[in-house]
C-alpha cells in the first residue's frame, strides 16, 4: 500500500523546495555569462544599487573578470569591495579570484596584497595557500 513515501513525486518537490532562490544580485550577474566584457558595468550597477553580495555573486564577477579584463578588473572589484562584503563572503570572493584569475605566482602575489594585516591570520592564510595549491595546474601554476 502507498503510504505518501519517497516516491518522484515527493522527491521531486523535496529537491525544489531545497533550492534557494537566486539574489538580484546573481540574476544581474547571470548576463555575464554570454557578455563577460560587461563585469565591470554590472559590478558598478550592483555598488550604485546596494544590492548585498554572496559568494556566488562574487564568483560570477570574477569568472567574468576571467573572460575579459583579467586580473587587474578582478583586483578592482576586491579593493573597491572593501566593507562591502562581510568577512565570510570576502574570504569566499579571494578564492574566487583565485580560482578565476590567477595565472602564475605573480598573480598570486598580487592576489594576496589585497589581504590586509588584519585578515592576515594563520587560518585565513593557510585557506589561500590552499586555494592556490588545488587551483593550480602540475607544476604549481596552470600556465
Amino acid at each position: 500500500a502507498a503510504r505518501g513515501g519517497a516516491g518522484p513525486a515527493r522527491r521531486t518537490s523535496r529537491a525544489a523546495a531545497a533550492r534557494r532562490k537566486k539574489t538580484l544580485s546573481e540574476v544581474l550577474c547571470e548576463r555575464l555569462e554570454e557578455e563577460p566584457s560587461a563585469a565591470m558595468a554590472v559590478w558598478t550597477d550592483l555598488k550604485q544599487r546596494e544590492l548585498p553580495l554572496n559568494e556566488a555573486t562574487m564568483d560570477l564577477l570574477f569568472r567574468a573578470c576571467a573572460r575579459s579584463g583579467g586580473l587587474p578588473a578582478a583586483e578592482a572589484v576586491m579593493r573597491e569591495a572593501v566593507g562591502l562584503l562581510t568577512p565570510s563572503v570576502r574570504a569566499a570572493a579571494l578564492v574566487s579570484l583565485i580560482k578565476w584569475c590567477k595565472e602564475d605566482k605573480s598573480s598570486f602575489e598580487k592576489i594576496m596584497n589585497l589581504v590586509d594585516e588584519a585578515e592576515r591570520t594563520p587560518e585565513e592564510m593557510e585557506y589561500m595557500s590552499y586555494a592556490n595549491f588545488l587551483y593550480s595546474g602540475v607544476d604549481g601554476y596552470s600556465k
